[in-house]
């Protein structure tokens, strides 16, 4: 099978940077963690400054008595910008007197060695101090999923009630309309049983169901809808309902992007660890990425004030992630200039099943 263009990116090994003006002292650094962990040495605290933030570092170890920007200047610097607000640091230094280590902490050190360094120790303290960092951050990230969680039902009880009101004074009674089912149908996923309906279903047949679905639309604009078949017998361990649902609505936006005449593919591509990816591509007019954020993140961007009869958002996008997350997969999407927008679902090697079939002589 061919290989889907959106890939997974492989993790790589723990960086630190260290920055010390002494050259013999960022020659140990490199000598005694580079074995384990990719080491970045830099000089003064102006280049330290400028590589923290052109890069990613799990850890900055820094001296104090630097030149050009000393290491309480650095570090200063270093919490007072968001890419390096949580990044640990250690304190390596010469000084030992309890003001520069007090200095050092206030200033928003993570941990405080002296020079000259136990170096079996040291190696000891940096693993502990990274694994601390990313346990804080850990905690940080699941604080603020909850704080997301519970502002996410909050909009949408809150959209609901928006949209009844507004059904409930056009026609006299609460009747179901595409924005009313779509709050719905997230209040559901939000709340759904991860495992309760999940079946080993035909991806192929998934495939043929959403182009058969959403054929009236395409010919309405007179798209050529696609759907690329597996010669190989692929079936997902998915609920069925709330994954259908995700790719058509994919297909439908998909449809709604493209020209009239225009071209809509579902394609399918197996990665190399086994995992699957059902792909739309349009050739449509290309979707920026802030304006995919915008919509993937539209409950954080609504207040009740704003949720009138006029400005309930569309949730398609929130509920295309929300579907996939609850398979343990994840939403994908990529544009291309000149060429249009590809939305994708991801899943997992563990909900995927491939048999090839066999070669006739």
């Amino acid at each position: 099978m061919s290989q889907s263009p959106l890939k997974k990116i492989p993790n790589s090994r723990r960086r630190i940077l260290a920055a010390d003006d002494d050259p013999i002292m960022r020659e140990m650094m490199m000598a005694r963690l580079g074995d384990e962990i990719d080491v970045t040495c830099a000089e003064n605290g102006e280049i330290a400054w400028e590589k923290l933030l052109a890069e990613k570092f799990d850890l900055a170890i820094i001296d104090l008595g630097m030149p050009k920007l000393d290491g309480f200047g650095l570090i200063r610097y270093l919490r007072q910008t968001p890419k390096t607000v949580d990044l640990p640091i250690i304190v390596a230094t010469s000084r030992g007197d309890p003001e520069a280590i007090e200095k050092a902490f206030a200033s928003g050190a993570s941990g405080f060695v002296t020079k000259p360094i136990n170096w079996s120790l040291f190696k000891y303290h940096v693993q502990f101090v990274l694994k601390n960092g990313l346990v804080e951050r850990q905690l940080r990230a699941s604080k603020s999923a909850r704080d997301m969680a519970i502002r996410t039902k909050n909009t949408l009880l809150n959209l609901m009630s928006t949209a009844l009101e507004r059904q409930a004074s056009a026609t006299g009674q609460t009747t179901s309309d595409g924005a009313l089912s779509d709050v719905i149908e997230l209040s559901r996923l939000l709340s759904v049983n991860p495992t309760k309906n999940f079946k080993q279903h035909d991806v192929n047949e998934i495939i043929a169901q959403a182009v058969r679905s959403c054929q009236k639309q395409a010919t309405e604009k007179s798209i050529n809808l696609i759907g690329r078949q597996s010669l190989a017998s692929i079936s997902i361990n998915v609920d069925q309902s709330i994954w259908f649902d995700a790719l058509k609505r994919l297909v439908i936006n998909g449809i709604k992007s493209s020209p009239v005449g225009g071209t809509v593919e579902i394609m399918l591509g197996s990665q190399r660890d086994g995992s699957l990816v059902i792909s739309v591509r349009d050739n449509g007019l290309v979707k920026t990425q802030a304006n995919i954020d915008a919509q993937l993140n539209v409950l954080m961007n609504v207040t009740f004030a704003d949720s009138t009869a006029d400005t309930i958002p569309r949730l398609d996008l929130p509920i295309v992630k929300q579907s996939a997350e609850i398979h343990g997969g994840r939403a994908l999407f990529q544009n291309h200039p000149g060429e249009g927008n590809i939305a994708a679902l991801w899943l997992p090697e563990n909900r995927v099943q491939i048999e090839e079939l066999e070669q006739s002589a």
